[in-house]
């Protein structure tokens, strides 16, 4: 696992140096974010939530959302659980669908972050855009990375970016045809550039070495 890790250091440095790909981290911006969310994680507002709200790659540390085990505010709630964007708090997941709510915590609970499958995805509100497979709801907001296991799609989500409370937008499915800033997006990463692609590689590469623990 060691060997396994030094290699993804090694890649996202490469790729960090080949022409500047990565941005700076800006850890002030988090000013997408609705002013009150639930999970108990406002504790993760100042430090990540830059992970929502200009960040295509990053994530919230793994374990922050049960504070490593220490807490669980999904297991508190009474299943089905509905995650709203924290931005525009349109609805995202309901969870558990297709198994049972133990199911879905252990799974979560293993990988360290709310780990989501096809059954309980919003569709149209959460897209997942190629290659980088970068999951982003129809408001533009970051949630995660796409990282198929054997049992299908599984979608590694971080629960800052997932949390707003049940609001005005709550009820909001967008379709298919609806022009949104992340189709846009999708359109021209169908068509990467060289080191967009050496980025979106390396960045799944690390995804999957760390969300697949």
């Amino acid at each position: 696992k060691q060997s396994v890790a030094v290699m993804a250091a090694m890649i996202f440095s490469l790729v960090a140096v080949a022409g500047g790909i990565l941005s700076p981290v800006d850890r002030s911006a988090n000013e997408c974010l609705a002013p009150e969310l639930r999970f108990n994680v406002e504790r993760l507002r100042v430090e990540h939530g830059y992970v929502c709200c200009k960040n295509e790659h990053y994530a919230e540390p793994r374990g922050a959302y049960d504070c490593d085990g220490a807490c669980d505010p999904l297991a508190e709630l009474e299943p089905p659980i509905i995650f709203y964007d924290s931005q525009c708090g349109i609805p995202l997941y309901r969870a558990p669908v297709g198994r049972s709510f133990e199911e879905f915590l252990t799974e979560s609970h293993h990988h360290g972050w709310p780990s989501f499958r096809d059954a309980e995805v919003i569709e149209n509100n959460s897209i997942v855009l190629y290659p980088s497979m970068e999951v982003v709801s129809a408001c533009g907001t970051h949630l995660g990375h796409n990282l198929p296991d054997g049992q299908g799609n599984r979608y590694c989500i971080n629960l800052l970016c997932a949390a707003a409370f049940e609001g005005p937008n709550s009820t909001v499915i967008y379709d298919s045809a609806s022009s949104t800033a992340p189709s846009q997006r999708g359109s021209m990463e169908l068509q990467p550039s060289f080191g967009h692609t050496l980025q979106a590689s390396a960045i799944l590469f690390i995804a999957v070495v760390t969300c697949s623990k």
